[in-house]
């Protein structure tokens, strides 16, 4: 089954289903499709000196109620905004064979991939970096949130298959208290975007990046959309993040980015 919308009206109540299917870990995460059917690989087409252009958005936090979170910020926006695969052969962080991407927004951004032997696609740090808005959390933990590779997507799993994309613990200095660091990965309906004139399938992961323990809780939730045939994310939608507890009582901003030449 496929979407041709880029933002389901469904997917407030898909990300509930998801959180209680979180607090039931161990009954509903799996690392195989969950009809246990054989995945066929699909490569990713990194290709070298290949570029894409993409808009750039700011969304924005929810009001003191709680409500109207992840509305898009319309003088936020960067638009045309290329994307350049610098090269695929680069040994960075353990892999090698890395793709490097660089995207020009206003404040540059570097984005490394990694696809092995089965499949799997790695971005590193992907997700985690956001939490690093909290400046208190990176205080306490002594230095930005680094929790290296995390699993992104698994091109050609189906709808249903879930995976812990990264889990991770650091110690927040001042008090000797370990937060715990998780990403939950969930693959859902692949969607078509309209990119130009062409109408591109992807694969659609939410992930739900979760840091928790010493009476503080933060929580971000992505939407990724992957597409092998062009060897780049069409679509990164970080929606508002938020933290609280001890050290702070906050919200951040989120980002959609989105394809709009290939």
């Amino acid at each position: 089954m496929k979407n041709t919308t880029m933002f389901q009206r469904s997917a407030r109540a898909s990300f509930v289903a998801t959180l209680l299917c979180l607090l039931a870990l161990n009954s509903c995460s799996t690392d195989t499709p969950s009809d246990n059917k054989p995945v066929t690989i699909q490569k990713m087409k990194f290709t070298a000196g290949s570029s894409h252009y993409f808009n750039l958005f700011l969304v924005d936090t929810a009001d003191k109620s709680g409500n109207n979170g992840d509305k898009i910020i319309a003088d936020s926006a960067q638009y045309n905004r290329q994307e350049l695969t610098i090269d695929t052969a680069l040994t960075y962080k353990g892999f090698s064979n890395v793709t490097r991407m660089i995207f020009a927004s206003n404040q540059p951004d570097t984005n490394y991939y990694y696809q092995d032997a089965s499949g799997n696609v790695w971005r590193y740090n992907y997700g985690f970096n956001i939490l690093n808005k909290f400046q208190s959390l990176v205080i306490a933990l002594g230095g930005p949130v680094d929790v290296g590779w995390v699993l992104t997507a698994k091109p050609g799993a189906t709808v249903g298959t879930t995976w812990v994309g990264k889990s991770d613990s650091s110690i927040i200095q001042s008090f000797g208290i370990k937060v715990y660091l998780t990403d939950n990965a969930t693959v859902m309906n692949d969607t078509v975007i309209a990119v130009s004139s062409n109408n591109i399938t992807t694969q659609h992961i939410r992930h739900i990046v979760v840091a928790s323990g010493g009476g503080t809780n933060g929580t971000v939730i992505i939407d990724t959309y992957i597409s092998p045939e062009l060897g780049t994310t069409v679509m990164d939608f970080f929606h508002h993040s938020q933290i609280s507890g001890l050290l702070a009582n906050l919200q951040a901003r989120g980002s959609q980015k989105i394809m709009v030449q290939k």
